[in-house]
């Protein structure tokens, strides 16, 4: 069974101590997490903007093969944000079948994620993971079925571009249009985690208190860290660089750019309707 991985990582960001913070975290935390499934049955694709800084896309590049597992991992240009699923559901749609599942750059999956999923078609997801303060080094049990990390689609390829449209919060209606079965797997694995930092997009301020305030808090130990692949040096030089990094308070990065995304994704339908005109047009170039 093919297995692809996909992360969007600052697409349409462009200041440069978000680029510093991210990207520090993505090394610690995300690159070596995932680097660990990697095999020749497990891949990663990695989007990122097709204007992206030429001395990040460096870093970035230099960072990946470093791991070993370059072969395994496309880092993909796009034009926007809208463009990500079509790039997706191009490189995809040839597979009759084919596992897909969604990091961001700042997830982390346990090590035994992939043995614990079901080899059936349909929306599998795993509710039990853990929410942590990554810098205060604190976990709490969590159960968020359907999040992006957690669920993995098995099916058709050429659904693939549809699915990775979809919100996780629509996943249940998607997959009831697509007659696909959904599932909650119960495991006593916690096999995520759900990162939460200062420039998580969150109000992380509130969030960093309910999980200290938690009776059932725990510290995030090394083992735990070891057991979802976190890089511990580069962790610790993360937390240091994270000390003095500005926050992005209550700013969802993702929704400053909102309108600019829909208008890219309108002229990305404009450019797909002269692409076929082009092509209605060259159809017949021998009559």
């Amino acid at each position: 069974m093919i297995t692809y991985f996909y992360t969007r990582f600052g697409i349409g960001v462009s200041d440069p101590q978000w680029w510093e913070y991210r990207m520090r975290l993505f090394q610690s935390v995300t690159l070596p997490s995932i680097t660990t499934h990697l095999n020749h049955e497990t891949r990663w694709v990695i989007m990122v903007d097709g204007m992206m800084n030429p001395k990040l896309s460096r870093e970035l590049h230099r960072i990946v093969q470093e791991t070993g597992k370059a072969g395994h991992i496309n880092i993909t240009p796009v034009l926007a944000y809208a463009h990500a699923p079509r790039m997706l559901g191009a490189m995809l749609a040839h597979y009759h079948t084919v596992r897909v599942i969604r990091v961001d750059d700042d997830d982390a999956i346990s090590h035994n994620f992939l043995d614990l999923a079901p080899e059936t078609d349909g929306i599998h997801t795993f509710p039990l993971g853990y929410e942590v303060d990554l810098a205060g080094r604190q976990m709490r049990l969590t159960r968020r079925p359907f999040l992006s990390l957690n669920t993995i689609y098995q099916g058709p390829g050429q659904l693939v571009e549809e699915y990775v449209r979809m919100g996780h919060h629509r996943i249940q209606e998607w997959a009831d249009k697509h007659k696909l079965p959904t599932a909650q797997i119960s495991t006593p694995e916690k096999v995520y985690i759900y990162s939460r930092h200062k420039q998580s997009d969150s109000t992380f301020g509130a969030v960093r208190r309910a999980i200290h305030d938690d009776p059932t808090t725990r510290v995030f130990t090394a083992a735990a860290r070891a057991d979802f692949g976190i890089n511990d040096a580069r962790f610790e030089e993360w937390r240091e660089h994270a000390r003095t990094a500005p926050s992005t308070g209550n700013t969802k990065t993702w929704d400053r750019n909102t309108e600019i995304t829909n208008q890219a994704a309108q002229l990305l339908k404009q450019l797909d309707e002269l692409n076929r005109a082009a092509r209605r047009n060259t159809a017949n170039i021998f009559e």
